[in-house]
Formats: structure tokens, sequence, C-alpha cells
């Protein structure tokens, strides 16, 4: 069992959930295995802090850097996992005095760490992209799809999944751009659905994410709308409804490697310059469609179905491939043999 395991995440309208569902992914299966978390926060609605509590974890929030290391120096965490964009090396190394090992996870490559385990679970990442970011030479890492984080319910519904043997319907299609959607794109989407005769006959889910403050707006849209949508606010069990559909337009955040896992093929929106790498990945692999925000109009959406319906299988084939919901049991495992390493600290 590893002792107290400190998260260093934070979590907003603006910043999105994504680094907090991927850390709490790693919290419930350490959870499980007997370890106490507690997640370590800046930034944090007070949705999320309920969501993280009601999974059995605690949350502590810090106003400065003196408040942090002085729960670092009485907790004492065996583990800190550092996900956020804005940390990097030097944040890391001055946190060595306080635990015992540090894991970073990261899907850029653009700045430097100090960590004894590196996750970066994009499909085309290499070792030799990270060799001139490390302070530390002893890293391990854990790069690749083999170790893309997802829950389990998404395991349990990719069986159900591939017991089917069902023709193509393309009757339910699900709407989800994850935790916050900032630029609400969610209605951008309906607005242009809405004028797509090929699409009247479907029948939708509309979800709108934890951090969703538009969410009023969405719903008041979806109940007035002459098309069939049941919508739905912060949900916990989202692959309920995955697994229900015939196909999803949603994000380019951790939900790519959802809808692969459970064999959902998608139209994801790329939204910002930091999902490039998600872009690549659904491209490389063909795991579906992907359209820019700027080109959101009826006619590209319409375009992008119609080409999810002809790559069908393909897409539900490749997905299955690429992730098979095991990337936590393997970190896991991983973090399990790093602590009997003993680290050299001159």
């Amino acid at each position: 069992m590893l002792r107290t395991c400190a998260f260093r995440v934070d979590s907003d309208p603006e910043i999105g959930v994504g680094h907090l569902m991927r850390c709490l992914i790693i919290a419930d299966k350490l959870l499980i295995n007997g370890s106490d978390c507690v997640f370590l926060m800046a930034q944090v609605s007070e949705d999320n802090k309920k969501l993280i509590e009601k999974r059995g974890h605690c949350v502590a929030k810090i106003k400065n850097h003196q408040e942090y290391c002085s729960f670092l120096m009485s907790h004492k965490p065996e583990w800190l996992i550092v996900d956020h964009y804005k940390l990097d090396c030097k944040f890391e190394l001055s946190n060595r005095k306080y635990v015992n090992k540090i894991l970073v996870i990261d899907d850029l490559a653009d700045r430097c760490h100090d960590c004894d385990i590196l996750l970066d679970q994009s499909p085309f990442r290499h070792k030799d992209e990270y060799f001139s970011l490390m302070d530390n030479d002893r890293v391990t890492y854990c790069l690749g799809n083999k170790y893309s984080l997802v829950g389990p319910g998404f395991i349990k519904k990719r069986r159900d999944i591939c017991s089917l043997n069902e023709s193509i319907r393309m009757k339910y299609g699900l709407i989800s751009l994850g935790g916050s959607d900032p630029k609400n794109i969610t209605m951008e989407l309906l607005y242009a659905i809405e004028r797509i005769d090929s699409l009247r006959h479907i029948s939708w889910y509309v979800v709108a994410g934890v951090n969703n403050k538009h969410w009023k707006k969405i719903k008041s849209y979806c109940l007035a709308s002459d098309l069939t949508i049941v919508f739905k606010k912060n949900i916990e069990n989202i692959e309920d409804i995955m697994h229900k559909v015939d196909f999803s337009i949603g994000g380019l955040g951790m939900m790519v490697w959802e809808r692969a896992c459970i064999g959902l093929p998608s139209l994801s929106i790329k939204i910002a310059e930091n999902q490039s790498s998600g872009e690549m990945m659904i491209n490389k692999y063909k795991l579906g469609e992907v359209l820019h925000i700027s080109d959101i109009s009826s006619e590209k959406i319409d375009e992008k179905i119609t080409n999810l319906r002809m790559n069908y299988s393909d897409y539900i084939k490749n997905g299955f491939e690429l992730v098979d919901g095991m990337g936590v049991d393997r970190l896991i495992n991983v973090m399990y043999k790093d602590r009997n390493l003993k680290r050299d600290t001159e």
C-alpha cells in the first residue's frame, strides 16, 4: 500500500476539468488499494470540490506557496502527482524535501521536469522528445496509449458493446463538450444541426459538464427545439449514455480516450491549439472525424457525420485496438515498483 498521495492540479471553467478527471482516475485506483489521496488546489469550483469529496478524497484549497509547503511538511506524502501546464522542474525540485516520489502528467513536452515517473499517454510520444527536458536522468517513462487513463465504467460498457452485432443505425447521437465549454460550442453545434435535414430523424442527448456556465441557456434551447433532445447536466456516468448512442460530437480532451475505449465513432471539435496532439492522434489512427471550431457549419457537420457513417466499423475497431482501458492499472504497478528504488538525493 502507498501512503498518502498528494495531487497538485487546478480546475475551473477556464482551465476545464480534463486535468482533474485524469487525476481522479488515478486517485480512485489508489483509494481502492488503501491509499489516502488529497488534492492541493489553488483554483477549484465548489462543484468540483464536491465531486472530489464524493469520491472519497480530500481537498485542500491553497492560498499561497507557504501554505502549500506547510501542508506537505505536516502530511509527508509518499507521492506527489503533478498535472499542471504552468508548473515545471523548478516547482518539482522545490518539493523534493517534502515528498518521497514525484509523478508528472504531461502531454505537451514543452518544459523541463524533475520527477521519478513521467506519464504522457500520447500514442506517438517518444523518450527522445523528453530527454533534453529532464533534470533527473533516472526517470521512468510511461509513454503511449498503453497508459491512457479511462475509468472502469468504460471498460465494462466496452465489453457490452463488443458483444453487440447490430447494423449501423445512426439514430441516437450525443453532444458533450467536456466539463466547461467556455465558448459555448454546444449552442453553436445545435444551431447548425437544426438546419441539417439529414439529421432531423436523430434523437440527441446533450450533456453540459460540471463547470458549464451556459447550461441554463442550453437547456432552454433544447426544451424549445423541434429536434428530439434529452438534456443532462453534470452526470457522473457518461459512459451509460455513450453506450446508448450510435455516435458522438465532442471535444478533443480526455474524452477522446473514453470514446475510443467504449467504441463510439465521434466527430471531435478542436477548440484550442494545445489540442493539436489529440487531432494528430485521431487522424493518424483513424479514430473518427475532426472539425476545427472556426469551420463549424451545417454543411461541414453534415459532411463529417456522413464520413462517420461510411467508416463506422473501422472507427470502432481502431478505437478498441488503441485503448484497452487498462492504462491506470499499468501506471499503478509502475508506481509500486518505483517506490522500492532508492533515490540518490546527493
